[in-house]
């Protein structure tokens, strides 16, 4: 398995977090179909509850497909660092690649949504459906440069962009953990995953958060992390699974879809034991979350994650991160006349997702993609 293969299976494996977090989103939207994504346990127990807390939920678990995310940037950032042929990049090269690939399509995303909601807001064409959909646009205060710039307030403009900050604050510091990682052996390498977070929290806690309260993103680098040591370990790890028989290889794999819906599982656990999850549910889910990451890259899911549909998704998955809630509100505001707030609006609303994905793609990151080779071969 070469080099760009991996890089088509991840890429898949990115578009697939990303339909989670689409699918999860528009099913909010409708207040009908917000118990689907919703934990409520004060609903009937029904023949649809327990198909909506199955393993089927993986199909629309967006907040679990956030640590896919984070997991994923750990494990493809660290991928010139731990490969025997490429030289590690120099850090300026990384910083400035990082900036461009995230910043200009969020900030333009941003500027799109900024425009759509001064032609078409309409608060009363959103009364019908969720919270989530009528707090988008409603709550823009006075437009601010500084915010703009330095993605500061913006997530009311995109919702989803609350996790680019954070991308862009972790992957900078990344280089460093893996430098000091480098030549740790496994044991070492495997406590840090826990030390971190642990030493993190404390430093937090005792007065990192009044002094200096972007410390609390710290929480997310535990997953980076995570992912970096992933990739460190990948050849080991991928040939054991490549020699695990059928029946535990898919053993496997189930028990990790099963895992990865446990936060829509907690129903059946005593109320007393549920503040106690609250606490680790994140960890629990970057276990599947890394399986998945692994798993992509087998022999067994070769085929199937060189699929053509999925390299496509996973090719506009940043692009329909990004979009596809700013596209949803459009469409509510434009056609809210023709559709009720239910399934039919999904399936007008599915289409017009990935299509808008896929123009913000080559208008705005394939451009974008370019100016990162250009930026890398002129500083090389």
């Amino acid at each position: 398995m070469n080099q760009s293969n991996r890089f088509n299976e991840l890429d898949s494996l990115r578009g697939i977090a990303s339909f989670q977090v689409f699918l999860g989103h528009y099913l909010v939207a409708i207040p009908s179909l917000g118990w689907l994504v919703y934990d409520k346990v004060n609903i009937s127990h029904d023949g649809l509850f327990f198909l909506a807390h199955s393993p089927v939920h993986f199909f629309w678990s967006a907040s679990p497909a956030v640590i896919i995310f984070f997991v994923l940037s750990g494990f493809v950032l660290s991928l010139p660092y731990y490969s025997d042929n490429i030289a590690n990049p120099k850090y300026k090269t990384f910083f400035i690649k990082r900036i461009v690939r995230l910043y200009i399509p969020c900030i333009l995303a941003i500027t799109l949504a900024y425009v759509l909601y001064k032609l078409f807001y309409n608060a009363k064409y959103l009364f019908y459906y969720d919270t989530w959909l009528i707090d988008m646009w409603s709550k823009l205060g006075k437009f601010k440069l500084f915010d703009f710039i330095f993605l500061t307030d913006c997530v009311n403009y995109v919702p989803s962009s609350w996790t680019l900050p954070i991308e862009i604050k972790l992957s900078l510091i990344l280089p460093a953990f893996i430098i000091g990682q480098k030549n740790l052996k496994l044991i070492p390498s495997i406590l840090l995953f826990f030390i971190i977070p642990i030493i993190t929290t404390i430093l937090g806690k005792l007065f990192l958060y009044k002094v200096f309260p972007d410390f609390r993103i710290m929480f997310y680098f535990t997953f980076f992390t995570l992912g970096s040591t992933l990739c460190k370990y990948r050849k080991p790890l991928i040939y054991y699974f490549n020699y695990l028989t059928d029946v535990t290889y898919y053993f496997l794999l189930f028990f990790l879809f099963l895992l990865f819906s446990i936060d829509y599982n907690t129903w059946i656990l005593p109320k007393n034991y549920l503040a106690s999850y609250k606490l680790i549910e994140h960890y629990i889910i970057s276990i599947p979350a890394s399986g998945f990451v692994i798993y992509s890259l087998t022999d067994r899911l070769h085929s199937f994650m060189n699929n053509k549909l999925l390299v496509f998704i996973g090719k506009i998955s940043f692009s329909l991160y990004l979009t596809h809630q700013v596209i949803l509100t459009l469409i509510v505001l434009l056609f809210n006349q023709y559709f009720k707030p239910d399934m039919w609006l999904l399936i007008f609303c599915f289409p017009f997702a990935i299509l808008f994905a896929f123009m913000f793609y080559y208008i705005v990151e394939f451009p974008t993609l370019n100016i990162n080779k250009m930026v890398a071969n002129k500083m090389k």
